[in-house]
């Protein structure tokens, strides 16, 4: 077995498109639903923190929020929680800005393109290793390339904390 799969690969567009659809979801529905008071004190709050974040506080709240992706199956669902509460926090700042989210979302893909990237690896990783567990098809084997993506994971978070504390500078 190698590294790059078509299966590796069709997971990956696939954790792709959970991201994207789970982190849109949230931010729409927060859009929705949210009060413009609700949005605004958010925002506050997200002003506030900006002063004194660092790339490795960042990075280590991306880590933490994210590590389950590691588990098999079961760690799918707490990162789709993350990723939808994420996607809520996205939607009250688009309604306090007054963007819509689907263009916030849109533009957080491309500017956080290494964070995102990191999730989708991982993600991806998750659900082949899983499918692969489902139906036998060579799960033990896959395991070394699990744990190269893990790493892979954990490198490029750290380089987003690096863009994302930078963008947040600028």
């Amino acid at each position: 077995m190698k590294y790059w799969t078509a299966g590796f690969g069709w997971s990956l567009l696939l954790a792709f498109f959970i991201i994207f659809f789970t982190m849109l979801q949230g931010a729409v529905t927060a859009y929705q639903t949210s009060t413009i008071d609700q949005a605004q004190q958010a925002l506050n709050q997200i002003i506030a923190e900006r002063e004194t974040l660092t790339a490795y506080a960042i990075f280590t709240n991306n880590l933490y929020a994210t590590w389950t992706l590691i588990v098999p199956i079961i760690g799918i669902f707490p990162f789709l929680v993350v990723m939808y509460n994420t996607g809520w926090i996205i939607g009250e700042l688009s309604l306090a800005i007054g963007i819509h989210p689907t263009i916030t979302i849109s533009n957080i893909i491309v500017t956080m393109f290494v964070e995102v990237l990191a999730y989708i690896i991982m993600l991806g990783e998750n659900i082949y290793l899983s499918f692969l567990t489902l139906t036998g098809g060579g799960a033990r084997e896959r395991l070394p390339y699990t744990l190269l993506s893990a790493i892979l994971y954990v490198i490029l978070l750290f380089i987003a904390a690096g863009i994302e504390i930078s963008v947040i500078g600028a």
